[in-house]
């Protein structure tokens, strides 16, 4: 007998949350969001979010790329 293959994800609704998440992030999570998806409508959400936080980035711990999103962070500001 087979498994049952559980339900596939609606793309649109994990990128969605993929946006909500990105925001406990503050500049960085946006920053992120916008990388991983730059031409996905909710990309200009997450540019208007992130237009509004005039504060210097916090890195997200662990993230591999912080020193890449540092850089653009100091260049958008």
């Amino acid at each position: 007998m087979m498994a049952e293959m559980p339900p596939e994800q609606d793309y649109n609704a994990v990128i969605r949350k993929e946006l909500r998440d990105s925001q406990r992030f503050g500049s960085a999570g946006l920053i992120r969001f916008i990388a991983r998806n730059p031409d996905h409508p909710l990309a200009d959400e997450a540019r208007r979010l992130l237009a509004t936080h005039t504060e210097a980035m916090r890195p997200i711990p662990g993230d591999s790329d912080a020193d890449v999103a540092r850089a653009f962070d100091t260049a958008r500001r």
